[in-house]
């Protein structure tokens, strides 16, 4: 059994299971639960963008991660 705490809310992710209840993004683990939070996060912030492109939205999405994780 491996022991996971979300680099987000910090707190322990009970029975871990990568994909099911956490998945990792770059060098961090995100619960199910921040995982939403981000993705909502990061369309908000790309709706405010006329254009898309895939390095806008890695972009968006990274340096969302690293505020929520900071």
């Amino acid at each position: 059994m491996i022991s996971i705490v979300c680099d987000v809310c910090k707190k322990a992710v009970p029975n871990a299971m990568p994909g099911k209840n956490f998945i990792y993004v770059t060098d961090k683990a995100i619960c199910k639960s921040c995982e939403a939070e981000l993705e909502e996060k990061t369309r908000a912030a790309l709706t405010k963008d006329p254009q898309y492109s895939l390095a806008g939205f890695q972009s968006h999405y990274l340096g969302i991660l690293r505020k929520m994780c900071g």
